[in-house]
């Protein structure tokens, strides 16, 4: 099976048990190197309200009849989030949004990451469209991509004669 995932800000990788890793390390040394294309803010995003970006994990379980997608979402609202399907590539988006403070409140520590996010999963077999489910509960979105079943081969009869048309 060959899988692909790629996120906001970060480069397209074959998927791998460490494939995050792999990318979080990358990207880690592209914002020390102040690599333009890195996930995270640039000098002047820092600058604004604490601006950051937010990355979801995500977690890819392949069977003998499905792949099933998880990712981590806390404080995400659903209705934030839309997932898209278009030739074999499963698209994941949305934004955490920053919470309210209350009035006469003042934020002492905030390290949650933010903002809008992107997770992309290129699946090459062949999927069955209409049967994908999704499903969210306790900050965790479950997508059920169903294969589709593989093709079977047919005998075609040959007849005498003309072909019809």
């Amino acid at each position: 099976m060959r899988f692909e995932t790629s996120g906001q800000g970060s480069k397209n990788r074959i998927f791998t048990p460490f494939g995050d890793f792999y990318i979080d390390v990358e990207n880690l040394f592209d914002q020390v190197l102040g690599n333009k294309s890195a996930a995270g803010p640039s000098s002047g995003e820092q600058a604004d309200a604490g601006k950051s970006v937010f990355q979801p994990t995500a977690k890819v379980v392949e069977s003998e009849s499905k792949f099933m997608v998880s990712l981590d979402l806390p404080g995400v609202d659903a209705d934030d989030v839309s997932i898209e399907l278009l030739d074999g590539e499963l698209r994941v988006a949305g934004v955490r949004k920053i919470d309210k403070v209350p009035e006469g409140s003042r934020v002492l520590e905030d390290v949650r990451k933010h903002g809008d996010f992107e997770r992309m999963f290129r699946f090459e077999s062949l999927l069955d469209e209409d049967k994908i489910d999704a499903s969210y509960e306790n900050g965790v979105l479950t997508i059920v991509v169903p294969k589709a079943a593989k093709p079977v081969a047919r005998k075609i009869e040959i007849t005498k004669g003309k072909t019809k048309s």
